[in-house]
């Protein structure tokens, strides 16, 4: 989809969109450092990287 045939409520969804993934990420690899779950720190900063480079 190219970018400029967006309208500006599509565009503004998009860039919301992002911005929760983002946050997302940011909240499980937040929570895998300080250690409030059970996962290995290792995988969920690198599950995270890995979503968040796409």
């Amino acid at each position: 989809m190219d970018p400029r045939s967006l309208t500006p409520a599509l565009r503004s969804l998009r860039l919301c969109l992002h911005l929760l993934m983002a946050g997302l990420l940011a909240l499980a690899v937040v929570r895998g450092l300080t250690g409030r779950t059970a996962e290995p720190v290792a995988a969920v900063v690198t599950v995270a990287a890995a979503l968040g480079a796409l």
